[in-house]
């Protein structure tokens, strides 16, 4: 009955919550006037206010066309999407927010700001555009709370024109990941003339699978803030850079892996781990980092200036496997798992060992018949013979008791899927 009391007491919580519970999905159209959102027939004409009315967990569903807006998302577990996956919606600046500076005393344009964690970006198209840079533009800017974001299918492009194209320093970043973990971009293209695409003073973050191209500096760069800060376990895989006016990849933190990326036709190092010796130095303010204990393997590397079709490590303690450049595909296989065995290794180095959980695993499979003697008598024999009918008569009502509480229980949680599905 306790059980029966507990689960009639979560219903009608339950019960209490739907009436309260705040619209799921809401739409923005170009054109819209709606201030609500709730359908595509009352739908809003800004992405902005179907923020601000959004509550946590929501979908923003955005219709195709361009919205010259900026956006800032302070509301957890919000979702932006295009309501059509072939033809994006496009977000684009129109400004950038009054008097917003980051760093201080630099005026910045975001387009997308993101403060709020799990926060997810998806199918959408972001933008600087054609004209004169007039503060330091970053088109996603993602930094604490925004922990755990998710930005996919995205793109993200600057067309600016005329001099200076960085009227500030720091320049323009296509991403900005500011120590904010956990962050995931994937199946996106960063082109324009960005100063640097991909920007990550951060850790624990996930690139991979994108378009990297034509920035006017760096196209990917894990940078070191001061020498106490950290820029580590990130994973940079599977992307594709080129046409980058110095390094395609450049590395200036600690401990992160660098899987089966492409990277190409770069003014610079195809990949450039940073070092006191660097030569050409790394970028500020990361100029004298040395960046250890790295692995890289399976990039391949070509018609990059600087390198010869090799990573460059000025640092220290890396780990460089095979890179797929046209004169170093033999020996791949072999290369490849001598870093699996140092993965395996540094794993038990840091005490990450799974394997022993099958010691003892059987000792109470055998408890049962262990004390049977062949030769005992009779009467032994009724005394067990009385023992069981009684025990037996128990496991019956135990049986029966259990009977009850499980009809009970699924009539309580068919009771709670009914609520359930009316909340829907």
């Amino acid at each position: 009955m306790k059980l029966l009391s507990a689960l009639l007491l979560l219903l009608v919580v339950l019960a209490l919550i739907c009436p309260t519970n705040a619209q799921d999905t809401l739409y923005v159209v170009v054109g819209g006037t709606s201030t609500t959102c709730t359908s595509l027939d009352d739908a809003c004409g800004s992405i902005q206010a179907a923020v601000d009315v959004a509550s946590e967990g929501a979908t923003i569903s955005i219709g195709s066309g361009t919205f010259v807006e900026n956006i800032r998302i302070m509301t957890a577990g919000l979702t932006l999407e295009s309501e059509d996956e072939e033809n994006q919606a496009t977000i684009e600046s129109a400004g950038g927010v009054p008097d917003q500076q980051a760093p201080a005393d630099v005026p910045v344009d975001v387009v997308v700001d993101l403060l709020a964690p799990n926060i997810t970006l998806e199918n959408l198209s972001i933008r600087h555009p054609m004209g004169p840079a007039t503060k330091r533009d970053v088109g996603v800017f993602v930094r604490p709370p925004a922990v755990n974001a998710t930005l996919s299918n995205l793109v993200v492009e600057r067309y600016r024109t005329g001099e200076p194209l960085e009227p500030f320093a720091p320049g323009s970043r296509g991403l900005l990941v500011f120590r904010a973990t956990g962050v995931v971009c994937e199946d996106s293209t960063f082109r324009g003339n960005y100063q640097d695409h991909i920007h990550l003073p951060t850790s624990e973050s996930h690139i991979e699978d994108n378009i990297v191209a034509n920035a006017t500096r760096l196209g990917i760069v894990i940078i070191q803030e001061t020498p106490d800060s950290l820029s580590i376990d990130n994973v940079i895989k599977e992307n594709t850079v080129s046409g980058i006016a110095g390094d395609g990849i450049q590395i200036q933190g600690d401990r992160n892996s660098f899987i089966d990326n492409t990277v190409f036709g770069c003014a610079g190092y195809g990949i450039h781990l940073c070092g006191a010796n660097s030569n050409p130095p790394c970028v500020p303010p990361g100029q004298m980092a040395n960046a250890s204990q790295n692995q890289l393997s399976g990039n391949f590397l070509w018609n990059n200036d600087l390198g010869l079709g090799e990573p460059a490590d000025f640092g220290v303690e890396n780990y460089i496997g095979p890179s797929h450049e046209f004169t170093n595909v033999a020996g791949t296989e072999a290369a490849n798992n001598d870093l699996e065995t140092t993965t395996m290794e540094t794993h038990n180095d840091n005490g990450h060992n799974n394997n022993n959980t099958m010691d003892g695993g059987d000792k109470n499979n055998n408890t049962m018949g262990e004390d049977h003697d062949p030769e005992d008598n009779g009467e032994e024999d009724s005394s067990t013979s009385t023992t069981t009918d009684a025990a037996t008569n128990t496991s019956g009502a135990m049986r029966r008791l259990s009977d009850v509480d499980s009809f009970v229980s699924h009539m309580a949680f068919a009771l709670i899927a009914a609520v359930a599905v009316l909340c829907l």
